[in-house]
């Protein structure tokens, strides 16, 4: 393989002429170069400025392992400015917020345009392309709730239903949806930050459940025991079975924090130390179970990952990708808010400027996704 500074410089002649094959050639090769350098944001960005690599066969081993250590082994969101220009986004939060929607555009360009999926290839990345969808929305949530909470609305936000309650519902869901995926995520994360949002939302019972958890997992990291007690999860979608890190992704002080708040709702007797069912479906399921109790599966919601029900749903596409109409409404309605607000700059297709501009890139991105550009115009349903 040429020097890198070879290959960034092959590919500016490459852009100049116009030369798509070339551009093409040297992006993959430039992508694989940095992800090998461990410049896996680089890489990424490489990627998402020339996604006609996606037609390449090799792009799908590339940005496959581009997912693995995004979703589950990277702490440190600084871009470097070894591919390209910047995600945009800022630092901290939304930089996130940037990384995780050039991952779910790139997955969305791979199974579009690449014919040489086979069916677990396009099953893992549709996997990987929802993770990071919802990822890339729960950040958006977090920093509106912090702006909402920092301006003194925490109580009302926006006024009545539009208030700060339709931020932490949307963000508990999908903090709690993405447990189902802890075989690709960061369990004890994913745990720790499903159980602070049920904490903030108000659900004491799936917090000291989620929480609880979270201990259970630390105690088998330090112990490097992968037997962790998960008998609050049967009968769940929730893996049995998960990778755990070779150390604790919170300090001490987080931890003790939390075993205090456990030790004190331990004692009150009159709360549920067990998941809440679902009311709305036959026999005894967790509420944010896909499975029924008749085995039979329900569509992840595209807004919050919770099942689908059928009578209350908005279908995007048959089969395929729906919604609860009453979490789709909640998001047209942050949406409205935030653009009436005037919050922030336009972010072009990504995950930058303000959340204005963000949740109008989450809408346009499920009428991408769905082939159905309509979906993001701001009509409740």
């Amino acid at each position: 393989m040429a020097p890198q500074v070879d290959l960034y410089a092959a590919l500016k002649v490459a852009e100049q002429n116009d030369d798509k094959e070339a551009i093409v050639r040297y992006a993959i090769l430039l992508a694989t170069q940095l992800l090998k350098e461990r410049l896996t944001l680089d890489s990424l960005r490489m990627l998402q400025r020339h996604d006609a690599v996606f037609l390449l066969a090799d792009s799908k081993k590339l940005l496959s392992r581009i997912a693995v250590i995004i979703l589950s082994e990277l702490e440190d969101f600084t871009w470097s400015g070894e591919g390209g220009e910047s995600f945009g986004g800022g630092e901290g939060g939304g930089q996130r917020t940037s990384v995780y929607a050039a991952l779910r555009d790139c997955f969305c360009t791979l199974l579009t345009t690449n014919s040489s999926l086979n069916v677990i290839e396009r099953s893992l990345f549709e996997k990987y392309l929802l993770i990071s969808h919802y990822l890339t929305e729960k950040a958006i949530l977090e920093a509106m709730i912090r702006e909402q909470e920092g301006s003194g609305n925490g109580g009302g936000g926006g006024g009545g239903k539009g208030g700060i309650s339709n931020f932490r519902e949307l963000h508990l869901k999908i903090s709690v949806s993405l447990l189902r995926y802890t075989d690709v995520i960061r369990a004890d994360k994913a745990f720790y930050e499903a159980g602070m949002a049920a904490r903030g939302a108000n659900r004491p019972e799936m917090a000291f459940v989620f929480l609880n958890h979270f201990l259970d997992l630390l105690d088998a990291i330090e112990e490097h025991d992968l037997n962790v007690d998960h008998s609050d999860f049967v009968g769940t979608d929730i893996p049995y079975e998960v990778p755990l890190p070779s150390a604790p992704y919170y300090d001490q002080e987080v931890v003790e924090g939390v075993k205090s708040w456990i030790l004190q709702m331990s004692m009150d007797t009159e709360l549920s130390q067990s998941l809440p069912m679902d009311p709305l479906r036959e026999g005894e399921v967790y509420e944010a179970s896909l499975i029924n109790a008749d085995g039979s599966q329900c569509l992840p919601c595209l807004v919050t990952g919770y099942p689908v029900i059928r009578h209350k749903a908005i279908e995007f596409k048959a089969g395929k990708y729906a919604a609860n109409k009453e979490d789709w409404n909640r998001l047209l309605m942050l949406a409205k808010m935030s653009e009436s607000s005037g919050d922030g700059e336009s972010s072009g297709g990504g995950g930058g400027g303000g959340s204005d501009q963000q949740l109008k890139a989450v809408l346009h991105f499920v009428g991408r996704l769905c082939g159905n550009a309509t979906i993001v115009k701001f009509s409740f349903q």
